[in-house]
């Protein structure tokens, strides 16, 4: 008698998780037929714990509204949860939280993170709207992990508040419009910042150390970015801060307070400071930050300072251990280069530059795609002057530095092919 299986195909066979061998099949495996629970439908405040919850309508409420517990998503639906300017619009503790498609606006604080001190808190913020809330729009108390993903929050006295080892990350979002600073972590936290706006706060960014790129930190009437690296006298911060548009803030565009830093690609322009290099000597434990990059950036009308390096200035540090920063190759919004005893051209036009800033050469031509000429500061062979670029097509001719490309300058290329100048240009 034949078995009733014995004809099923090898695609068959394949399809219910078996290969067809000989008329038997192995390697069966079962495939799980459970279906995803369906979101529970919301439509009032409450406690939340476990699965998904997708809010029904709009809720106005006084005080508190959501507590979510561990491995909880709420999902606004697009609807809104609105306070009375006193409670917390959702908190959450010892959890992982996700929060999506929601406006929380007009509570004391939009979402607390209240964690305690064996456990860490991890929220994670989609497409959400955070606003007009009267202290803090996030606050994390101990150790949060905050992410902020394609979403805004604004108008708030505070944007986001984290508290000891925060580590803060911000997504093709904007933080605008906060009375306070759009993020207050203090020292030792990590602050992670792509593709986003942070603009039109009473201040900038405050971190200990991380990684911003490809943002928007402008028009807050403060620093732009303030970093103080460490809690202990070796817990020096590394920040790396690449391809950001900087401008228009009332402080600093970048303040180092102990805080090592890679500035790289970036456009600084029309801040009080470009950048400034210090530390707070009451917060002092017994070591500084030495190593400063900056390369391939553009300093352009920065009313007081591309790049003051006031370490040098403290009295308490040796003249010779002070930290003196790498910043050649950027420009200075002016091809004669930045303002500083050093430079060699008679009237400089660019930014000014303190001492304890290494600044030649210099690019002599806007940086574009992270490439500039840096030719600011040199000369070719034995010529009294830099060479230029007389027709303005960024190609400098003019290897002599007198103002006009002609055969003096094409027998000054070949005669001199092996200049460094000219070997690194």
């Amino acid at each position: 008698m034949t078995h009733p299986n014995s004809n099923v195909s090898r695609r068959r066979a394949i399809q219910k998780g078996g290969i067809a061998i000989g008329g038997s099949i192995i390697g069966l495996s079962s495939v799980s037929t459970t279906a995803v629970a369906a979101p529970t439908e919301i439509d009032t405040c409450g406690n939340l714990s476990g699965g998904e919850y997708i809010l029904t309508d709009d809720i106005t409420t006084t005080g508190d509204c959501f507590s979510l517990g561990p491995n909880t998503t709420l999902d606004g639906n697009d609807h809104t949860i609105s306070g009375d300017g006193t409670g917390a619009g959702i908190s959450m503790g010892d959890s992982t939280v996700r929060v999506r498609n929601l406006t929380v606006d007009d509570f004391d604080t939009g979402i607390y993170l209240q964690s305690s001190s064996n456990y860490e808190a991890d929220l994670v913020v989609e497409d959400t709207v955070i606003s007009n809330n009267t202290s803090v729009a996030i606050s994390g108390n101990y150790k949060p992990n905050i992410s902020v993903q394609d979403s805004e929050i604004r108008d708030n006295e505070v944007g986001i508040v984290g508290g000891e080892a925060a580590r803060i990350s911000i997504t093709r979002s904007t933080v605008s419009g906060n009375s306070g600073n759009a993020v207050a972590t203090g020292l030792g936290n990590i602050i992670e910042v792509e593709n986003s706006t942070i603009e039109n706060n009473g201040a900038g960014i405050e971190a200990g150390e991380g990684t911003l790129t490809d943002s928007t930190i402008a028009n807050n009437n403060g620093y732009g970015i303030k970093l103080v690296g460490f809690l202990a006298d070796t817990s020096i911060g590394d920040t790396t801060i690449v391809g950001n548009d900087i401008r228009n803030n009332s402080g600093a565009g970048i303040r180092f307070v102990a805080s090592n830093g890679i500035v790289q690609e970036n456009t600084i322009e029309d801040n009080q400071n470009g950048v400034v290099i210090d530390y707070d000597i009451d917060a002092f434990v017994g070591n500084y930050a030495d190593t400063y990059e900056f390369v391939a950036n553009n300093f352009v009308n920065n009313t007081e300072f591309g790049i003051q390096n006031t370490i040098g200035d403290i009295e308490s540090i040796d003249d010779e251990d002070a930290t003196v920063a790498g910043a050649v190759c950027n420009y200075w919004g002016d091809p004669s280069g930045p303002q500083n005893g050093s430079n060699p051209n008679e009237n400089p036009q660019g930014d000014k530059v303190s001492d304890y800033v290494e600044f030649t050469p210099w690019s002599v031509a806007e940086i574009r795609d992270g490439s500039g000429i840096c030719l600011g500061g040199e000369t070719i062979n034995d010529f009294q002057d830099q060479p230029t670029d007389p027709d303005g097509d960024r190609l400098y001719e003019d290897i002599n530095g007198d103002g006009e490309s002609d055969i003096v300058d094409v027998q000054a290329l070949f005669s001199n092919s092996d200049d460094e100048t000219i070997q690194t240009n």
